[in-house]
């Protein structure tokens, strides 16, 4: 979102024809982003770069996924409260989506559901944000914008080799849950495969998302057969339902996701029992988690 942003930035004039004019830069920005990914990651899996897992301890690891589970929860507050936010990036960014979280508060609107919401007419009367139109149909294939490689080739690296963590970092504790084996190598390749191939059709780069995981993983859905049923329903809704969803609150959407975090969440309790276990994971895990909170996912990681 960042890289798009200071590439293609927010009009000053928030009318209808600049946020489409805006959005229309943005694709192209975004997927070449998500083809040089693609070219990272599947070039640093072949050279056997997933070896590095190796030496993600697991209180480094469940140190990191707690981390990002508050920063989920904390990116969902604004659907949930119905508030409109600055876009904060980098350092501290965690904290000032809280600070203006916490200031904006009182402006909430808080709602039902989707038929609510179409019945009184909500959008309308009261501002709250629903989910809206969703295009109907597959885009074609595009050829990536090559004249914007050198200006993304530094945030694609990042993206690249935090993508990769956060995806091997819940593949490992989903792995000690259900009794099965990562091979990181293979997940670096398919992951960049998945970038590659969805850049070419005008998607944004993609990564394991912790809270869609999460739920699926709250309704049973543990193999390759639930992704692949997953993906069915999505290409279905795309294709003809999306008309469906125009009316949903993005409220509703957020109060999913948050609960489904409880699971993440609950590894701060991680602190007490590594507190009579073995204080040097503590530390590990107590370094890990303030310096993804407090410096973001990417600066978290090399720290």
């Amino acid at each position: 979102g960042s890289v798009t942003e200071s590439l293609a930035p927010q009009a000053l004039n928030d009318s209808m024809i600049n946020e489409t004019a805006r959005d229309a830069a943005r694709v192209p920005v975004a997927s070449t982003l998500s083809v040089l990914v693609g070219l990272f990651q599947v070039g640093l899996g072949l050279i056997h770069f997933g070896f590095v897992v190796t030496y993600l301890s697991e209180p480094l690891v469940r140190g990191y996924t707690t981390a990002a589970a508050v920063q989920v929860f904390v990116s969902q507050l604004k659907y949930v409260f119905g508030l409109h936010l600055s876009s904060h990036s980098g350092p501290l960014s965690l904290i000032y989506t809280v600070l203006e979280v916490c200031w904006k508060l009182p402006q909430s609107k808080l709602i039902g559901a989707t038929g609510i919401s179409y019945g009184m007419g909500l959008k309308h009367r009261f501002e709250v944000d629903v989910v809206g139109n969703i295009p109907a149909g597959l885009v074609p294939p595009v050829a990536p914008n090559t004249k914007l490689f050198s200006k993304l080739v530094g945030s694609a690296f990042t993206i690249a080799v935090v993508g990769f963590a956060i995806a091997i970092s819940l593949g490992k504790i989903f792995a000690l849950r259900h009794g099965y084996r990562v091979d990181s190598n293979q997940e670096l390749v398919a992951l960049g495969l998945s970038n590659l191939i969805g850049g070419i059709f005008q998607c944004f780069p993609v990564s394991c998302s912790m809270s869609r995981s999460l739920v699926q993983e709250s309704t049973g859905g543990n193999s390759q057969v639930a992704g692949a049923i997953s993906s069915l329903f999505i290409l279905l809704i795309i294709v003809k339902l999306g008309k469906l969803f125009h009316d949903l609150p993005k409220a509703v959407l957020a109060a999913i996701i948050i609960v489904n975090l409880k699971g993440m969440l609950r590894q701060l309790s991680d602190m007490r029992s590594l507190w009579k276990a073995n204080r040097a994971d503590l530390l590990i895990w107590l370094v890990t988690f303030t310096a993804t909170i407090l410096l973001n996912l990417d600066l978290g990681l090399v720290v």
